[in-house]
């Protein structure tokens, strides 16, 4: 006894293509999914496997058309040499920028030993010329005192020079009288002798 169809129909998928090992640059799609026939009673149903239809023809072209393109483009690989190269590149680069900062860092350090020695030495002769200026007005200051001291005893030397003259003009003074007072008791004394002389004879 044959079995009665319930009114609703299994959805049929579409027919599969083989992909094509070789195929030309131009891509065939997949066709369209077939109708799918509904009863009145398996609307859902008939909705779901029609939407299961479409995905799965969908993805068979999408499939189809992939593997279309590897065969004329060749396979999808992810090639990371660029990538590679340039950050060899750029460590590379950064090495070197490094090693002349490098370098560089000690050539200043260097330079600036140099100046610091420098420094050091003009710090010394400023040290000397300061010591050795120190000394200069330390100098200025004895002549200074030396002669104010010379001063000091000219001065007195010439205030010595006038009391001496002072001293020998009345020397000088005494002098003169004295001898005045000689030759007046030199005169006197030949009138008497004179007197006596004449009294004798």
């Amino acid at each position: 006894m044959a079995r009665r169809s319930s009114g609703r129909s299994a959805p049929r998928a579409a027919p599969r293509r083989a992909p094509v090992r070789n195929p030309p640059q131009t891509v065939n799609q997949a066709p369209p999914p077939a109708p799918v026939q509904s009863g009145g009673g398996g609307s859902i149903l008939g909705g779901i496997g029609s939407t299961i239809a479409q995905g799965m023809a969908f993805g068979t072209g999408s499939a189809v058309a992939h593997r279309a393109v590897d065969a004329v483009m060749g396979p999808r690989t992810i090639q990371h040499e660029t990538v590679a190269s340039e950050a060899a590149a750029l460590e590379s680069e950064n090495k070197d920028n490094l090693e002349k900062f490098q370098s560089e860092i000690q050539r200043k350090a260097e330079e600036i030993d140099i100046l610091q020695k420098d420094s050091e030495k003009h710090t010394q002769h400023v040290d000397l010329l300061e010591k050795q200026i120190s000394q200069l007005h330390n100098l200025l200051k004895e002549k200074e005192q030396l002669i104010l001291q010379c001063k000091e005893q000219e001065t007195k030397l010439e205030d010595q020079v006038k009391e001496n003259q002072g001293l020998l003009t009345a020397a000088e003074s005494k002098l003169a009288e004295a001898k005045n007072q000689y030759d007046q008791m030199l005169e006197s004394k030949q009138l008497e002798l004179s007197r006596h002389l004449k009294e004798i004879s």
